[in-house]
């Protein structure tokens, strides 16, 4: 974003910015930064219980899995609405 800018990139009107982890600094830049919340604490309990369930099992071959955690979008002042 400081990049756009520096280059003289009006924010969100010429360039749009979105970052991943809604992290306190992403609320606190100006700009606010739009971002993808991406719920850690369901990702770690989940990332765990695949793990705890991995050394528990007898079995020798591991199956893959696919689990998804449901994200948002947190818009905020650096990107536009396009709807």
């Amino acid at each position: 974003m400081k990049l756009g800018i520096q280059n003289g990139y009006k924010i969100p009107q010429e360039l749009s910015i979105i970052g991943f982890a809604d992290g306190l600094w992403s609320r606190r830049m100006t700009p606010s930064l739009s971002t993808v919340s991406q719920h850690a604490p369901e990702i770690g309990e989940v990332a765990a219980k695949l793990l705890i369930d991995k050394l528990e099992s007898e079995e020798e071959t591991f199956t893959f899995t696919t689990t998804t955690i449901k994200t948002e979008l947190r818009q905020r002042e650096s990107t536009k609405k396009l709807f």
